[in-house]
Parts: structure tokens; sequence; C-alpha cells
């Protein structure tokens, strides 16, 4: 969960930003399956987080 940085937002105006990763699957008949890992790195320079508020069923991790 972030806001915008120096605003004072009530809990309903707080943003959920998805920063995690996926993985690009590729096939070829020559080389079979690869798996290729990714990282979603937006710019989150004008948003602090807001720490203690994370809904998800998935764990937060640094």
């Amino acid at each position: 969960m972030v806001s915008r940085k120096g605003e004072r937002v009530k809990p309903g105006g707080y943003r959920y930003l998805n920063d995690g990763s996926y993985v690009v699957i590729s096939h070829s008949e020559h080389a079979g399956f690869t798996v290729e890992p990714r990282r979603f790195d937006p710019d989150f320079s004008g948003w602090e987080r807001i720490d203690g508020i994370f809904h998800s069923s998935a764990t937060e991790v640094e």
C-alpha cells in the first residue's frame, strides 16, 4: 500500500501497487522449454510506502 508523498490520505485513498515479479516461459523445438524470471520495477519516486497495511493472500517479502 502506498500514498503520494507529502499527502495525508484517509485509508480509502491508499493505493495498492504491485511491484512483484513474473516469469516468461518459452518453447522451441531445439531448446525445449526455457523459463526467464523478470522483475516488475515501476517508478515509486512520487509515492511512499504505508507500513503495516497489506491486503493479499501472498506473503510480502523485501
